[in-house]
């Protein structure tokens, strides 16, 4: 017998477990990361350097470092906000209308909430953990209809308050809606040729800008194998994607913009947009498929990543409190 289960319980579970993750990252189950004994473990910083930062991620460092009555909830904010928005990508994405269905994506998600893209934001990359949250927030209600306008606009420019990289999504979006508005028939050659054309002029401007970049990764080097999966992905999307959302035009966008700064040297920075891709890179890729297909091709993508996530050592990495705090006398860059 089927049982199905209402969205309404849908929503409550899914909220019930991404507050519950929040908890436990707020009270050190997983760890801390050594940016939040840098800087993050400071109370209700506006922003780090005035002669660096400006008003694009005043936000960020407000929320990552919110302190009330002594008591800093940052880290529930940003692992709050972070596990609603990969909550809220999912049930966009899949629909969930039987137990079994149900029951299957919470697992899915409890894998996603525990691997790297999410769990190296919830303490270390954290005003980029809540640009991260909002985007996934962003892209499931652009695709959805209905969605208040107003409420897009404000989720949009939350982006770039909290992190930086918000700017370069807004560029994307942006870019995408012209296509979408004045080239709503073009072919898809054509909608990859724009993208790519324009990502190349903004790399070309960045490097510009800041002709020494970064150029080496920040831990484990995986340029090859996004390089790789990028591939894969617009392979995917050129012979077998069928009406295009805004979700799969922004990943086609987003993987030109990074194949772009790697070949510029943008290896750091390129790695922090990677990381918050792969998520919905690995659920655009599912749901190209048919029926359970698509639930069970996600759950072993999740699965693979969480377990690349241990092996990788990326848990090893968080420490509590105590074993980095003496250390963290350093002044916030």
């Amino acid at each position: 017998m089927t049982i199905r289960v209402s969205s309404s319980i849908t929503n409550i579970s899914f909220l019930a477990l991404g507050l519950s993750f929040a908890f436990l990252a707020q009270i050190g189950f997983y760890g801390y990361g050594k940016d939040f004994f840098y800087s993050y473990s400071y109370s209700n910083i506006n922003y780090a350097n005035p002669n660096f930062y400006s008003f694009i991620d005043i936000l960020g460092w407000y929320f990552a470092t919110f302190t009330i009555f002594n008591v800093h909830i940052g880290i529930f904010i940003t692992s709050a906000v972070l596990a609603l928005g990969v909550g809220k990508l999912l049930l966009s994405k899949f629909n969930s209308i039987t137990l079994n269905q149900v029951l299957f994506l919470l697992i899915i998600y409890i894998f996603l909430l525990h691997t790297w893209p999410v769990i190296m934001a919830t303490s270390n990359a954290m005003r980029q953990g809540l640009s991260m949250g909002v985007f996934y927030l962003f892209i499931a209600k652009m695709d959805s209809n209905g969605s208040s306008k107003v409420f897009l606009f404000l989720l949009f420019f939350l982006m770039a308050l909290f992190h930086k990289s918000g700017i370069i999504f807004i560029y994307l979006f942006f870019l995408i809606y012209l296509n979408k508005r004045y080239l709503p028939f073009s072919s898809k050659i054509t909608t990859m040729a724009f993208y790519l054309i324009f990502c190349i002029a903004i790399g070309v401007v960045l490097k510009q800008k800041w002709p020494d970049p970064a150029g080496h990764a920040v831990g484990l080097d995986l340029t090859i194998p996004f390089l790789i999966i990028g591939t894969g992905y617009l392979y995917a999307y050129l012979f077998h994607r069928k009406n295009p959302d805004y979700s799969s035009d922004f990943l086609v966008a987003l993987i030109f913009f990074n194949f772009t700064l790697t070949f510029l040297g943008f290896n750091w920075q390129v790695e922090r947009l990677w990381m918050m891709s792969i998520i919905l890179i690995m659920i655009e890729l599912s749901i190209l498929l048919k029926g359970n297909q698509k639930v069970i091709t996600l759950f072993w993508l999740s699965a693979l990543l969480f377990v690349f996530t241990f092996a990788s050592g990326m848990y090893s990495n968080l420490s509590h409190f105590g074993q980095l705090y003496e250390n963290s006398k350093a002044v916030v860059y």
